[in-house]
């Protein structure tokens, strides 16, 4: 009974993976002005144009500068909604002067790619809660990308 369910687990696991990967696959790169510095998987990115790629690696895309300086891995999961994005934008939690990306959205795709909290966004938000003495939810921002 163990062996049988095992392998049903596991056989659910691989048809769920592979429709990650198949909604992954259609996203294209996109491209970004991002006018802040911002922190992608730990590291600090320098304000400037940006491209966002797939990597062979299920769930890892790549952000990194235009003159190809500064990169980051960057581990992403997948969220489906109901309707079609209608534009290619990149959101961030901003705590402070701090921002952190946390969603890569292209258009015409009903799935976009979530970045978890990292450690260093955990804390900056506990920084915030600190400074205010009460919960302090994250800014919003987006920056419009393109194809």
């Amino acid at each position: 009974m163990k062996k049988q369910t095992l392998m049903l687990v596991a056989m659910i696991a691989m048809v769920i993976s592979s429709m990650v990967v198949s909604n992954a696959a259609v996203a294209p790169n996109l491209m970004a002005d991002i006018p802040f510095d911002f922190i992608a998987e730990n590291r600090t990115m320098p304000a400037g144009r940006y491209t966002i790629s797939e990597t062979s690696t299920r769930g890892v895309i790549e952000v990194s500068s235009f003159d190809k300086n500064t990169r980051a891995l960057v581990h992403v999961s997948m969220e489906r909604g109901s309707k079609r994005i209608e534009a290619s934008h990149l959101e961030f939690r901003r705590y402070g002067d701090r921002y952190f990306l946390s969603t890569v959205k292209t258009d015409g795709l009903e799935s976009w790619m979530l970045v978890p909290e990292s450690s260093n966004e955990r804390k900056a938000a506990q920084d915030a809660k600190y400074l205010a003495g009460r919960d302090v939810k994250p800014q919003i921002v987006q920056v419009q990308a393109k194809k």
